[in-house]
């Protein structure tokens, strides 16, 4: 059996347009339209470090369960487990994400339900800066040098060179 690889595309970035420097990244869709949007966000640690990290995250599509919790957009009612279960586990911080940026409930959940995977993006990246970064990608790559941060992204100003491999 074949397995379809993706092919990523760069759609948009978030943060700041310099995110080598000053954090932010790089939205990709996959072409074949077999895997979800991902994120290649970097962090840049505070000085005196020269340390970077880039995270990769899934930028999940999700929608709303009769009860109002978020759950996966795929889930159907042939899953082996109640709905309930299904409920991510960042569900409960919504209203606290929400108004740490400015925005109510519904609209950030508009956010992390729409099909626009800049807007999705976006919400994740507020989420992942209330719980910390290591919650959505465990194993970010760890720069010690801008030198090398900067390497990653030569071919164009704030475009990967590759996929995360290693």
């Amino acid at each position: 059996m074949e397995t379809k690889q993706p092919k990523w595309k760069r759609v948009g970035t978030i943060g700041d347009i310099n995110f080598v420097e000053y954090d932010g990244g790089i939205v990709f869709v996959d072409e074949t339209g077999g895997y979800c949007p991902e994120l290649e966000y970097v962090q840049n640690m505070p000085e005196p470090h020269n340390d970077a990290y880039v995270y990769r995250i899934l930028l999940e599509p999700l929608k709303l369960s009769p009860n109002g919790n978020l759950i996966p957009a795929a889930y159907d009612s042939s899953w082996s487990y109640p709905i309930e279960s299904y409920t991510e586990w960042f569900d409960d911080s919504i209203q606290q994400v929400a108004s740490q940026v400015g925005m109510d409930r519904a609209e950030f959940i508009k956010a992390l339900t729409s099909d626009n995977p800049i807007a999705r993006a976006s919400a994740y990246e507020e989420l992942a800066r209330y719980h910390g970064w290591e919650n959505f990608d465990s194993y970010p790559l760890h720069f010690t040098s801008r030198e090398e941060l900067e390497a990653r992204y030569e071919n164009h100003p704030y475009a990967p060179n590759d996929r995360r491999d290693g």
